[in-house]
């Protein structure tokens, strides 16, 4: 137990109220994730009518933990904890749960999460030496994706930071005089914080799948941010996303994006041991396949994803299996599979947030076998990859952005109409934030804060819930550093997005791979409604009770589903923010 004997963590759990389970000799410690009065259960990953996976749900996971006959691993199982760390502290000490903390020869506690380089024996004694030695300037001694709490024995007081780009996730709040921190809204919930429903978070999700600033869907808990450092109530960036434009020269720039990102590539890999990498047969995931297969030949496993109904990228992805060594599997969910895969999802995001594909990347994560999985994400947010970055959207970004009118909205949720927020007038006001901007720089500007921020934690969420390591080289600091000092008219123009990263890696990809235009991880969730997915969704929708959902205008809803299921509207996007939204109450605040 990290140098802990079991008196010690029993007395962690004592101060959690917590019945610990598994705890003898030569056991390991099992937390329950959520107090119920004076019983602990473990939480199901999804609710279903009795417990347990329900008959009708054919993806084989169970919810309860043990394994399946089909080898599908279960949700937040291996060590025991949904969360890579949680941490209670306050001037008398601090608590820590999971597998990553460590007390220091002085009896200061260092608990962290993620993945630093270069590789040492015992990173934990490395952070403190550098923050022992640095002081509050130690995180920009460090390489990689993390996020630190020290508790200072000596000083008594707490240390918390996060990796500059914010790849980990990581929660803060306060309870009573102590500090929780975690990685997951799991970890402040197994240290006695209890769940409460922030509405402009609410608000904020049902008009763009995000929140905005700080805010999550729990009351009193913020994300801390990405490139900051704190210690009690002072805080400060050590690290800014600032877009500064410097390198004018073409030539330049795509000198520096070949060998920066060959750089991140390699010091993400692990000698003699396999690798995965999603594969749709776009520019990203194919520059990154190519790069990875002439470093790692046969140990290299691609993964792509199709579903009936949309959009058909096999055309693309055997095209370029014809350039790559090593393995590739494809994965096809079928449409009761995608349906039954939405509570779980809300059980592992812990909150309500992005497009259907997260859908894909779920699945993706679920089906590998691959301990460490590359990905492309970051290159379209920093190099301007999607259709909106491209000059005649960009005045219409917000149009673009928009799930639900504000109207409608307040006739899903009406209690909204109660609260003076507006979330158009956050956005605009995180849009106006840097006025020597152009329409580019503002919109990947808010990108960098929003969209990019909420896929980081569906990454992290998805690969750990499936016992993986997410490796984005694209978001290895140096790279995004020199993403900001590119000029715009080098990312993007009339007529093509993402100009200067196709032009650094044309020379390894195939022409009609080069050539063509993104489509992204899609998943018909529209047609999954109108298909077999619609019999659960609708026993969901009107099996709700007002009771669970007060603040839910069931009326509106339903009439919209059947005019869904006509034909008459295309609210798939819409029904997947509502069926979210459900399922994450009915984990989290109703407990269910």
């Amino acid at each position: 137990m990290n140098g802990r004997t079991k008196d010690e963590f029993l007395r962690v759990m004592a101060l959690a109220q917590w019945q610990p389970t598994g705890i003898g000799a030569g056991s390991r410690a099992v937390v329950p994730l959520h107090r119920h009065g004076a019983r602990t259960q473990e939480r199901q990953a999804f609710a279903s009518p009795g417990g347990g996976r329900s008959r009708d749900d054919p993806s084989g996971t169970e919810c309860d933990g043990r394994s399946q006959a089909n080898g599908v691993r279960p949700c937040f199982k291996g060590h025991g904890f949904p969360f890579g760390m949680a941490v209670r502290s306050a001037g008398d000490g601090c608590l820590f749960l999971g597998d990553s903390g460590r007390y220091m020869p002085d009896g200061s506690v260092v608990v962290w999460s993620g993945e630093l380089y270069p590789e040492v024996d015992d990173w934990a004694e490395r952070i403190y030496a550098l923050y022992r030695a640095k002081g509050m300037d130690f995180p920009l001694y460090l390489d990689g994706a993390f996020a630190i709490v020290i508790w200072d024995a000596q000083n008594r007081h707490t240390i918390v930071t996060r990796d500059p780009v914010g790849v980990v996730p990581l929660y803060e709040c306060e309870l009573g005089d102590a500090l929780l921190v975690s990685d997951h809204i799991d970890g402040l919930l197994a240290l006695g914080y209890e769940a409460e429903v922030d509405w402009e978070a609410v608000a904020d999700f049902f008009c763009f799948f995000w929140t905005l600033g700080d805010k999550t869907f729990f009351r009193g808990v913020r994300r801390f941010p990405a490139g900051a450092v704190s210690c009690g109530v002072t805080r400060s960036r050590y690290w800014s996303y600032i877009q500064e434009g410097t390198i004018a020269d073409m030539e330049s720039a795509v000198r520096e994006l070949r060998a920066a990102l060959a750089r991140a590539i390699d010091k993400r890999l692990v000698l003699d041991q396999e690798v995965g990498c999603h594969l749709s047969g776009g520019v990203d995931s194919s520059v990154l396949a190519i790069l990875l297969s002439n470093r790692c030949g046969g140990l290299l496993r691609t993964l792509s994803i199709r579903v009936d109904g949309g959009n058909d990228e096999t055309p693309w992805v055997e095209r370029m299996l014809v350039e790559l060594n090593g393995d590739h599997s494809w994965v096809e969910p079928g449409a009761k599979e995608v349906i039954w895969a939405v509570p779980k999802v809300a059980r592992i995001l812990g909150e309500p947030m992005c497009y259907p594909s997260v859908l894909s990347r779920y699945f993706l994560d679920e089906r590998s076998s691959v301990l460490r999985i590359f990905n492309g994400r970051g290159v379209d947010e920093l190099f301007s990859g999607y259709t909106w970055h491209l000059p005649p959207h960009l005045d219409n970004h917000l149009a673009r952005r928009t799930v639900f009118q504000r109207d409608t909205i307040l006739r899903i949720l009406p209690c909204l109409g109660d609260l003076a927020y507006d979330p158009v007038e956050v956005y605009m006001d995180l849009y106006q934030e840097f006025p020597g901007y152009g329409p580019l720089e503002r919109t990947l500007h808010v990108d960098y804060h929003t969209l990019l921020r909420s896929w980081l934690a569906v990454e992290y969420f998805c690969s750990r819930a499936f016992h993986h390591m997410a490796l984005m080289p694209a978001l290895d600091k140096d790279v995004v550093k020199l993403a900001a000092g590119i000029n715009s008219s080098h990312k993007a123009n009339e007529q093509e997005a993402k100009i200067v990263f196709r032009r650094a890696f044309a020379d390894i990809l195939p022409g009609e791979i080069l050539s063509r235009t993104k489509v992204g991880l899609n998943m018909p969730f529209s047609a999954i409604l109108r298909g077999d997915g619609a019999e659960t969704a609708r026993a969901w929708v009107w099996g709700a009770e007002k009771a669970e959902f007060p603040e839910m205008e069931f009326g509106f809803v339903r009439e919209m589903f059947l005019r869904h299921l006509r034909g008459e509207v295309e609210w798939g996007w819409q029904f997947w923010a509502i069926l979210l939204y459900m399922h994450w109450k009915r984990s989290y605040v109703l407990r269910r």
